[in-house]
C-alpha cells in the first residue's frame, strides 16, 4: 500500500488501543465512510434518503466487515470532488493527491481532472493547470520522497513493477 494508508490510521489506531485497549482498522474504515457521507451531504439535496443508501450500500458493509481499506480511498475523493464543486481547486489537487497517496487505483483520475480543470477556468488556464499540477507533484514529493530516499528499489517493485508491469521481481 502507499504510505498515506497508513499515516491516516495512525490517529486512529492510537486512540482505540489508549481506550479501548484494541487495534481494528475496521474502526478507522468505518470513521473514513461516516467521513465520506457527511462531506458528501454538503452537496446533496436528499439527505436523509442519500445516507441511507450510501451507508446501508451493500458494497460497502462487506468490504468493512472483511476489512477493505477502499472507503479511506472513498473519503479522499469524496471530499475531492466536494471542493471541486465548490471551486476549491487548490484544496481539490491536495486530496486528489492524497487520495493517490492512499491507493494508486486513483491515478487514471488525474488526468481527467486535469482536463476538468483546464476548461472549468476561463482566465489564466494553462497557468491555473500548471500551478495545480505543481500542487499535485508537490504533495506526492512529500509523501513518497522517503520512502523513495530510503529504498528506491522497493518503492520501485512495490508501486511501480507490482501495479503497472504485472508484479514480481521484473
Amino acid at each position: 500500500y502507499s504510505p498515506i494508508m497508513f499515516i491516516a490510521n495512525l490517529p486512529i489506531f492510537n486512540l482505540t488501543e489508549q481506550l479501548f485497549k484494541i487495534i481494528d482498522m475496521r474502526i478507522s474504515l468505518v470513521i473514513f465512510l461516516f467521513l465520506s457521507a457527511v462531506i458528501s451531504t454538503l452537496v446533496i439535496k436528499e439527505k436523509i434518503i442519500f445516507l441511507t443508501l450510501f451507508l446501508f450500500n451493500p458494497v460497502f458493509l462487506p468490504d468493512i466487515y472483511f476489512g477493505a481499506n477502499d472507503s479511506i480511498l472513498l473519503f479522499f475523493v469524496v471530499a475531492a470532488f466536494v471542493s471541486l464543486y465548490k471551486k476549491k481547486y487548490t484544496l481539490s489537487t491536495v486530496l486528489i493527491a492524497l487520495a493517490c497517496g492512499t491507493k494508486l487505483i486513483v491515478l487514471p483520475v488525474v488526468p481527467l481532472y486535469a482536463i476538468y480543470l483546464y476548461h472549468s477556468k476561463e482566465k489564466e488556464k494553462a497557468i491555473n493547470l500548471f500551478r495545480q499540477f505543481a500542487y499535485f507533484l508537490l504533495v506526492s514529493l512529500i509523501i513518497y520522497s522517503p520512502f523513495i530516499l530510503w529504498d528506491f528499489y522497493s518503492i520501485y517493485v512495490d508501486l511501480i513493477s507490482y501495479a503497472f508491469l504485472g508484479g514480481g521481481q521484473n
